[in-house]
């Protein structure tokens, strides 16, 4: 460490300066700690202005970016694997995130996201669909039955539907369904479910017309975040907790 008579900087002072006496003999040790509290200084500086976060410009290791949309092919030869990926082109207008994609065969489908986004994809070309009046919360779930029948849920017990593929209208949640929506599947254009916070199960057969609870296993009050049916009475639903 070198030939010091001591090190005397310490954080908790808060000291500010080492002042120097006049008649004193000038020490190692108060040069030293004046330059370890410019040190502290900067360092903490730095990190309130730039964060924990920061790294330098030509190698930060991740970027922030307008939103974008990938699309593929997915092979199965013996394990899953992702080939063939491009990337589609940024919807315009749009900066935030998506959280959910439905699709319609190959190459037709919707997205939804952020403040009630919701995008109409198709082959290489996109538009930005309007949710109705009023609706703002973020997206997190959406099915597609055919191109013209699709549901979307979200924050605020939000939930949304189309019966020819533009236009959306808000459906109602039953009584005491509260927070997010986050899932959301149909197996036909009539009979589907939508899951979400505190182990929330809905269920339709009309379309979404009526919407009505349908109860948990006893103890079960985990975030729901998936659910699927085979039919109209084989299903699973999957959340937090290895739920």
């Amino acid at each position: 460490m070198g030939d010091i008579t001591r090190s005397s900087f310490a954080p908790a002072n808060h000291y500010s300066s080492v002042r120097q006496q006049q008649g004193r003999l000038w020490l190692d040790a108060e040069w030293n700690e004046q330059a370890d509290i410019e040190r502290h200084r900067a360092q903490v500086s730095m990190l309130d202005v730039v964060g924990a976060d920061g790294a330098p410009a030509d190698a930060a290791g991740f970027e922030l970016a307008a939103a974008t949309i990938l699309q593929g092919t997915l092979s199965l030869t013996g394990t899953a694997s992702s080939s063939g990926w491009t990337r589609a082109g940024a919807v315009s207008g749009f900066n935030g995130s998506f959280d959910a994609v439905a699709t319609i065969g190959a190459a037709d489908g919707w997205l939804v996201g952020d403040a009630a986004a919701i995008v109409r994809w198709n082959g290489g070309g996109s538009t930005v669909q309007t949710p109705p009046s009023g609706v703002t919360a973020d997206l997190h779930g959406i099915a597609a039955v055919d191109a013209t029948h699709a549901f979307a849920v979200g924050d605020e017990a939000t939930i949304l539907a189309t019966t020819n593929g533009t236009g959306w209208v808000a459906q109602t949640a039953p009584t005491g369904i509260a927070g997010a929506l986050r899932a959301v599947h149909f197996v036909t254009d009539s009979t589907g479910w939508a899951v979400g916070d505190s182990a929330q199960i809905i269920a339709t057969t009309d379309g979404g017309t009526t919407w009505t609870t349908q109860t948990t296993p006893a103890a079960v009050e985990s975030d729901l975040h998936g659910v699927w049916f085979a039919d109209a009475d084989h299903g699973c639903a999957v959340g937090d907790g290895a739920t």
